[in-house]
């Protein structure tokens, strides 16, 4: 239910914003500030949720969201404005095959490393995702109102900001999910320690976005969609050389790094992917970007958390301690990560190509829709 409210909630709040603000040096200020909005609420998200499983209990986490769904709720038709719809409806066919498929490839990436790749389980949910998968996709051929208009992929900018966030996406929770482990398990840091430990995370990606609204209008997104990415990936990469006698020292690099790297990519693939579209199609451009950066999460943590424990099992089987082999496989697992930030970063290289300038930029929102992150 949480994720059918989240798939309503985040590509509108970013159509809004496309659509609130003209294209230019509003709307690039306002992406800014989307960007720090979220970095902020990432991070008080991690602090206050390890303060509420110290003080209360874990199904706090959950409850908290009460509350603010309410505010929001009732304070939403007094602050944002009215605007038009433009009818449509729902592709429920190809929404239920594509969730579908991906559940069963997460769950079958999951449960390799328990029952083994070749367990009837495991296969079967590989088969099944595939079938899934493939009726999918020609649900969407036929489709008159597609969940995915493949006119819209046919755009060589927009395919590949989508696929960038998908890499990006990816190698984001192989971060946050093997730090963390590492941090309480091999460091013993609390729940709350643990969050607070992300703080320069969030103070990059906000600091960096502010500079970057002030620079992207004189030197495009292009230079800011290669450095990006690269530095996501030098990050994670960096933080694959921990050991079991690393120290927050060694995290904190990593991190700030990391967090710059985010800041240099969300605010300019997020230009990159409504910049060229009609007022009508933002919610459909914002929703496939968030769409790409959640399965790639879904999937990239997946395939790592499989690494991890694959390498941890070898490891410990070829007589290394449980500690050694743990982090064996983080370090395995943070590298892989780092390659889907490097791939993201050859596609920001080889495939797109944005306007250069805000002129062309104007100039490319003249282009007929039709040859359509």
């Amino acid at each position: 239910m949480q994720g059918v409210g989240a798939a309503i909630a985040s590509p509108t709040a970013l159509a809004l914003v496309a659509v609130t603000f003209p294209e230019g040096t509003a709307r690039n200020r306002a992406m800014a500030v989307y960007a720090s909005m979220t970095a902020a609420g990432g991070a008080l998200g991690l602090i206050l949720g390890g303060a509420l499983v110290e003080s209360a209990s874990w199904r706090w986490v959950f409850f908290v969201n009460v509350p603010i769904a309410l505010l929001v709720m009732l304070t939403t038709p007094f602050v944002l404005p009215a605007i038009d719809g433009h009818g449509g409806r729902l592709d429920i066919p190809g929404a239920l095959t594509a969730s579908s498929g991906v559940a069963l490839l997460v769950y079958g990436l999951v449960r390799a490393p328990t029952v083994g790749w070749s367990s009837t389980s495991t296969l079967a949910a590989f088969a099944l995702a595939l079938v899934l998968l493939m009726i999918f996709g020609v649900i969407e051929q036929r489709s008159v109102q597609p969940l995915i208009p493949l006119r819209f992929l046919k755009h060589r900018n927009r395919a590949g900001g989508y696929a960038m966030m998908l890499l990006i996406g990816a190698a984001m929770l192989s971060l946050l999910y093997f730090l963390t482990q590492f941090l309480q398990e091999e460091l013993h840091y609390s729940s709350l320690r643990a969050g607070v430990s992300y703080l320069p995370v969030p103070i990059m990606v906000g600091a960096t976005s502010v500079v970057l609204s002030r620079k992207v209008k004189q030197y495009g997104v292009r230079r800011f969609l290669i450095a990006g990415p690269l530095m996501v990936a030098l990050g994670i990469f960096w933080a694959s050389f921990l050991t079991p006698s690393s120290s927050y020292l060694h995290v904190l690099g990593p991190l700030a790094t990391f967090g710059m790297g985010m800041g240099l990519s969300f605010v300019p693939l997020t230009l990159n992917a409504v910049s060229t579209v009609a007022n009508h199609e933002q919610g459909l451009a914002s929703s496939m970007l968030n769409m790409s950066q959640q399965i790639g999460g879904s999937l990239g943590l997946a395939v790592l958390v499989t690494v991890s424990a694959t390498v941890r099992q070898h490891q410990f089987l070829s007589g290394h301690t449980p500690i050694e082999a743990t982090v064996h496989g983080f370090q395995s697992a943070l590298r892989v990560g780092a390659l889907s930030a490097f791939l993201a970063f050859m596609i920001s290289v080889l495939v797109v190509r944005p306007p250069r300038s805000e002129a062309d930029s104007h100039g490319a929102v003249a282009e007929p829709q039709s040859s359509f992150h």
